[in-house]
């Protein structure tokens, strides 16, 4: 009896085909936390210096992406740039801002394309410059050391 020869082709085919599955899955059932800060280095946080509960900061950065991604399962095709500004200024401190940034941590939309960041990327990236720049403004005004 001769044996069969292997289809090196369709077995490369097959492989390819199981690992992009394989990863889809992965992607689609075992997200990550995406939260707790954005880079290496610690972001120190002085406490009692907080004007929030520190929970706080975690809904006022899932109403940011909310206001740049929208809620539903497809993303928005704009963003409430009003919202995020009236989110930014909540913060009196720059230890506010810093606690806003590590409840934010990198947050990431889709699955192909992992469209996101950190906050700041964010920031850049969606905010309109006239709502930047009162923020940052505003920020100046109150001694925060911090522009967008």
């Amino acid at each position: 009896m001769a044996k069969k020869a292997i289809d090196t082709k369709k077995t490369i085919q097959y492989v390819g085909a199981g690992l992009l599955l394989t990863w889809l899955g992965y992607k689609l059932f075992f997200k990550k936390d995406q939260s707790g800060g954005t880079s290496d280095e610690d972001i120190n946080i002085n406490t009692s210096q907080l004007s929030y509960d520190p929970f706080a900061y975690k809904i006022y950065a899932d109403g940011i992406e909310a206001a740049i991604w929208g809620t539903g399962p497809i993303a928005n095709w704009w963003e409430d740039d009003t919202a995020i500004g009236e989110i930014l200024l909540k913060m009196n401190n720059l230890d506010d801002v810093k606690a806003l940034v590590n409840a934010y941590g990198r947050r990431y939309v889709g699955i192909f394309l992992n469209d996101g960041g950190n906050l700041a990327q964010m920031i850049a990236e969606y905010l309109d410059s006239s709502i930047k720049k009162q923020v940052n403004d505003q920020y100046a005004a109150r001694g925060i050391n911090f522009i967008w």
